[in-house]
């Protein structure tokens, strides 16, 4: 490239001939600090007296090595800070822009009869200046990257916009194949499925395998796409652009999803298999210890669940207030002394006063608890910023992580509905809680779905929360008369141990919880009280009730049977001889079904569906025998 090109690019050029000096624009230059040599074999030599390196001040400028030498310059000239003097046509301008969104720079395309060229612009905050000022380019549409999780990382701006009227989201480093890969271009690429497509040449495969190599430490998966399986007759140097003006945007949307799926996965040469199992000889035995027996185990998430106004926070405060100040919570045969470590709360709903104030009325150590609430926690995020919440949990040094609600942190790029978003979050919450050694409750809210079959179906969001869960607690409200006060707390999920007895506990004046003794509301009352549209305490009445006609029914058999001898009568000689309500409001039949194995363990045998004669009149009935059995015995099932 002549010596008159790269002046072009420079700010306060002075000298003559082959020997200038002007502003370094890899650094905020205030005096002359670059010296600009061109030797005799027309070679060009920069030299910062300020130290910057020369691939930083070709950089700066959109140069790079291969145009201080001559004759190696592309056709058109490929970077230039300023301009060509020939007659050429704007074709296009791509801004880029600071995290928040101002603009930084400006790369300017311009087109001629021979090729193209580009020239940077820097934004001083009120207008557009010459050359990159020593500013470093991050990537090109790089702020985008947030709202998605696949990726596709291309050559250049133009391709950028390409995908972009595609509908993907794609980024690409400022100065296409000549790109220089640096440090803070890889965190953005973290938990990412990406997509590379480089132009089909050398250049773009070089490129390629230097962006595959930086960027798989950060993302989920890199593949390098080949886009000449989608268009083999794709010409030297064609890329997405190409493809997309020869097969049409519909076309080449449908075409990048098989492609996609049919490209392997991305992997360093002679690099060891990302997993790997192992024997199962090779595994330690499970030693699963708790916070809360069986609650609450230590190494994995349990899921607290209940509708808004229910008390589940003040259950939590509760919870954590008794190992606070060294207790045993209700119901845990196992533990025989409390479990060390801090509590660690942390709310996306309650402010740190509120907490303690219930924590305070429930009698808690306040010294052992530790609050990140609703003002602090604002940008907590368990997908991206997971890292964070690892660091602060393993700095409490935590027996107990209490995290309210949980979804609250998930950020607005994971779906709550569906299972292959969730579950990797819920994973790496789950590995957080065992390399730290703690137990973890996720609080969540009550969706409005059918319950009837599965308890468990409450919890908002996808099943998979619950599924993948080794522990699950729904509160419920109480509504015994006289227990207005109380709530529930009911164990529907136990992985490692028998489900526990359901906590009875009332509700303080001051907001705190008063542990109450148990319920014999449990999981099997909950869902069958959802299917019969009742509530618990109404169920749990119709079954006392009916366990009372049941025992009536079953003294009066024992007084119809003689011994030796079977007796017919029919279901309304029950009712004149017993009463009415013998049968209470069920059907007889069924009843008397119900009670035959019961009463075959004590000798005496049933057959329901007798036709039972009286005054020449035919009745519906049964039999009963007592003793030994004859030909008309009625066996009941096994």
């Amino acid at each position: 490239m002549p010596i008159s090109k790269i002046l072009d690019n420079l700010e306060n050029v002075t000298g003559s001939g082959k020997q200038y000096s002007a502003k370094c624009p890899a650094h905020d230059d205030r005096k002359n600090s670059l010296s600009v040599t061109q030797g005799r074999d027309g070679k060009i030599l920069l030299h910062c007296h300020a130290g910057c390196q020369t691939e930083d001040i070709l950089s700066a400028m959109g140069l790079t090595m291969k145009d201080l030498f001559p004759g190696q310059e592309e056709t058109g000239m490929r970077g230039s800070g300023k301009p060509r003097h020939e007659k050429g046509t704007v074709t296009d301008e791509y801004v880029y822009h600071t995290p928040d969104g101002t603009p930084l720079l400006k790369k300017v395309r311009i087109q001629y009869a021979e090729g193209k060229s580009f020239y940077w612009q820097h934004f001083n905050g009120a207008s557009w200046k010459s050359g990159r000022n020593g500013i470093v380019p991050p990537l090109y549409n790089g702020n985008s990257m947030v709202k998605d999780r696949d990726i596709f990382v291309v050559e250049g701006e133009k391709d950028v916009k390409t995908m972009k009227q595609l509908g993907f989201v794609a980024v690409s480093l400022p100065d296409g194949a000549d790109s220089r890969w640096r440090d803070e271009y890889g965190p953005p690429f973290a938990g990412k499925e990406v997509y590379i497509i480089p132009d089909h040449d050398p250049a773009g495969e070089k490129y390629a395998a230097m962006l595959a190599e930086k960027i798989f430490p950060y993302a989920d998966h890199v593949r390098v796409l080949d886009l000449k399986r989608i268009w083999p007759a794709l010409p030297e140097k064609g890329d997405i652009t190409d493809l997309c003006n020869h097969l049409g945007q519909d076309e080449t949307i449908r075409a990048l999803g098989p492609l996609i799926d049919s490209t392997p996965v991305w992997l360093p040469q002679n690099s060891p298999p990302r997993f790997l199992a192992r024997s199962a000889e090779e595994f330690g035995e499970d030693n699963t210890r708790f916070v809360w027996y069986p609650y609450i185990p230590i190494g994995d998430y349990s899921v607290l669940m209940a509708e808004g106004g229910a008390s589940k926070t003040m259950f939590c405060c509760g919870v954590a207030a008794t190992i606070s100040r060294g207790g045993l919570l209700p119901g845990d045969t196992v533990n025989k002394v409390p479990p060390k470590g801090n509590i660690l709360m942390i709310s996306a709903e309650d402010r740190g006063e509120l907490l303690k104030k219930r924590l305070v009325e429930s009698g808690a150590n306040l010294s052992r608890i530790r609050i990140l609430d609703c003002m602090d926690s604002e940008g907590l995020n368990f997908n991206e910023g997971i890292e964070d919440f690892r660091t602060m949990v393993m700095e409490a040094k935590p027996c107990l992580v209490i995290i309210d609600p949980w979804h609250a942190f998930l950020g607005d790029k994971v779906d709550i509905n569906r299972v292959n978003a969730l579950r990797p979050v819920l994973q790496r919450l789950a590995n957080i809680a065992k390399e730290a050694e703690c137990g973890m409750i996720l609080i969540s809210h009550v969706n409005k779905r059918a319950q009837g079959e599965n308890a468990n179906n409450a919890a908002t969001g996808s099943v998979d929360l619950i599924n993948a869960s080794r522990s699950a607690i729904r509160i419920i409200r109480c509504d015994e008369p006289g227990k207005k006060d109380m709530r529930i707390a009911v164990h529907t999920k136990s992985n490692y141990a028998r489900e526990g007895k359901s906590i009875l506990y009332a509700i303080t004046n001051g907001g705190g919880i008063r542990w109450a003794g148990f319920s014999e509301v449990d999981r099997s009352v909950l869902e069958e009280a959802a299917r019969y549209h009742k509530t618990p305490f109404e169920l749990l009445n119709l079954k006392e009730k009916g366990e009372e006609e049941e025992n009536a029914l079953a003294e009066a058999i024992r007084d119809l049977a003689k011994e030796g001898e079977t007796v017919n009568i029919s279901y309304e000689e029950m009712r004149e001889t017993y009463g009415e309500l013998i049968f209470g409001t069920g059907q007889p039949k069924k009843l008397l079904d119900k009670l035959a194995n019961t009463l075959y363990a004590e000798g005496i045998r049933i057959r329901t569906g007798k036709n039972v004669k009286r005054d020449g009149k035919t009745y519906n009935g049964f039999s009963v025998t007592k003793g030994r059995a004859s030909d008309d015995d009625h066996l009941p099932a096994a």
